[in-house]
């Protein structure tokens, strides 16, 4: 069921993201672009999220798949799935947080 879930929210989310940056933009011009697209992307997922929080997750989302390499859309994915964009989510099993780390696998 999750793999289904996050399958369609990466899809639904392809299609938000299909935009294409300017070349004429500056490159701050393009980041901001980059992060309000991320933001929307969360917000057509967890339509009741603050846009202050969303706006804040976006720019984390961004930096981190920036550094890893790793497509924004499959992080907004999981962690939508596994906790609906809730930090304070702490699972039966003890996962933490937004994408459910278990701290003692991960040890």
């Amino acid at each position: 069921m999750k793999a289904l879930k996050l399958t369609t929210l990466f899809l639904i989310m392809s299609v938000i993201s299909s935009a294409a940056v300017s070349r004429s933009l500056s490159k701050r011009e393009a980041l901001t672009f980059e992060i309000n697209m991320i933001s929307k992307m969360i917000k057509s997922v967890q339509p009741n999220i603050e846009t202050k929080k969303s706006n804040k997750l976006a720019a984390d989302i961004y930096y981190t798949a920036k550094k890893f390499n790793i497509d924004p859309k499959i992080m907004i994915a999981i962690i939508s799935t596994e906790s609906s964009f809730r930090n304070n989510v702490v699972s039966s099993s003890g996962d933490l947080s937004l994408a459910q780390i278990n701290t003692v696998v991960w040890d």
